[in-house]
């Protein structure tokens, strides 16, 4: 495997990830890699760029999908056909099901050993959300990875929302709804959703916040979570024809999210 491609610029972070799988293959060692991305834009843009230049180099890359059917991802990688020779790119883990969504987690605490023992090469892919909850629930795993990296930067030309300079007055609603649509403009799919929610608290059955909810539930993959806020805000305050566009914008959405199938595909 070459050290870099001719391709595709990447960064120190992704040129270690390349070296040690290159390592790791020379030798038929297993690789597990935890690379944690606050901006989910960032982490499909860093993820992109591995991929391409994996591939250029003719490594195979299988994409694997958590959801509540597929979950125990070491059983299912080292029943792949193809585990010896693929380098796997798996995402998703907080949507593995299970009190606290933790089964993927759990399988993974649970069932380390056959990912070392088969020689898998791996990648999580994993938002600062599904660190902590990686951490809590698989603390065997979590001590079990090879190596570690950090994405924390936001999409080029990103900027977080301001802190409240006024300490004076209290953020009110709308406050809470610009900070989170600017959360989610950057990826921060999980602190847009802290964001609204605030909103809500302050503002109880608004369809307009819950609808905000239910489009970052559905960014974040979280089919059931988003259908419950999409019949929340069918039947909740001020849910009128101007709100009718973007419900059935997102009813659209969440069918195709839904329609995706979890497991492993071709990179």
């Amino acid at each position: 495997m070459p050290k870099k491609s001719s391709k595709v610029e990447i960064d120190e972070r992704l040129q270690r990830i390349i070296e040690e799988l290159s390592i790791a293959a020379r030798w038929q060692r297993p690789l597990l890699v935890t690379a944690t991305c606050r901006s989910e834009i960032t982490s499909r843009e860093r993820e992109s760029k591995l991929v391409q230049a994996l591939m250029e180099s003719g490594q195979p890359v299988l994409h694997y999908r958590v959801d509540r059917i597929h979950y125990d991802i070491p059983l299912e990688l080292q029943q792949h056909p193809r585990h010896k020779q693929a380098i796997f790119m798996v995402r998703n883990l907080r949507q593995g099901g299970g009190g606290g969504y933790s089964n993927a987690y759990r399988a993974l605490n649970m069932h380390r050993e056959y990912l070392v023992e088969e020689g898998i090469k791996a990648i999580f892919w994993l938002s600062d959300g599904e660190g902590r909850q990686l951490a809590r629930f698989a603390p065997d795993f979590w001590a079990f990875r090879h190596l570690v990296v950090a994405f924390p930067e936001l999409p080029s030309g990103g900027k977080l929302p301001e802190a409240n300079a006024d300490k004076k007055r209290e953020y009110d609603a709308g406050d809470r709804l610009r900070e989170g649509e600017q959360y989610f403009s950057l990826g921060c799919y999980e602190e847009a959703l802290r964001s609204h929610r605030r909103a809500l608290r302050q503002k109880p059955g608004e369809a307009p916040i819950l609808l905000k909810i239910a489009k970052v539930h559905i960014a974040l993959h979280a089919t059931n979570p988003a259908r419950r806020a999409l019949k929340q805000a069918a039947d909740g305050k001020h849910f009128g024809k101007e709100l009718q566009p973007e419900y059935s914008r997102l009813k659209t959405l969440l069918k195709l999210e839904q329609d995706l199938k979890g497991g492993c595909a071709e990179g």
